[in-house]
């Protein structure tokens, strides 16, 4: 890449809050979409998590969020900041819930196993008391299909 290029694009492509899909977009403008290249090299950076069913994780929240395609996250018990909460990796077979995919970020500092979600960065909404992500790709599953 020739300089002026670079010295063009990295502050941008070199900024960590940067989000993944438009570094591709970057890298594919700065150095050149080649024969290798593919939708999946974007796809690549998606990340499984999901929701058990609960409580506060209802099939009929599951269901709303399938349909809307949002994750919702209302604050925790004794705060005031909503957040989207989840675990990481794919829904276990044997349980009911919600799987998504998505190239955001958690929050830092989210405990391992988890991935946290709030208004704090690109990628999450905050509508009233709720925290909003959009996934990639969001699946309900009631282990009955």
């Amino acid at each position: 890449m020739p300089p002026a290029l670079l010295a063009l694009f990295w502050p941008l492509y070199g900024n960590s809050s940067t989000p993944a899909k438009l570094k591709n977009i970057w890298s594919c403008i700065a150095f050149g979409v080649d024969s290798s290249w593919s939708r999946e090299n974007t796809l690549s950076e998606l990340r499984t998590y999901h929701r058990i069913e609960s409580p506060t994780q209802t099939p009929e929240d599951a269901k709303s969020q399938e349909k809307s395609q949002e994750i919702w996250g209302r604050p925790a018990r004794g705060s005031d900041h909503p957040k989207v909460k989840a675990y990481v990796g794919s829904l276990p077979s044997d349980k009911r819930g919600v799987e998504f995919t998505t190239d955001v970020e958690p929050d830092p500092n989210t405990p391992p196993g988890f991935a946290f979600w709030s208004g704090l960065q690109d990628g999450v909404i905050i509508r009233e008391d709720i925290a909003i992500a959009v996934p990639s790709l969001l699946r309900y599953s009631s282990n009955n299909e």
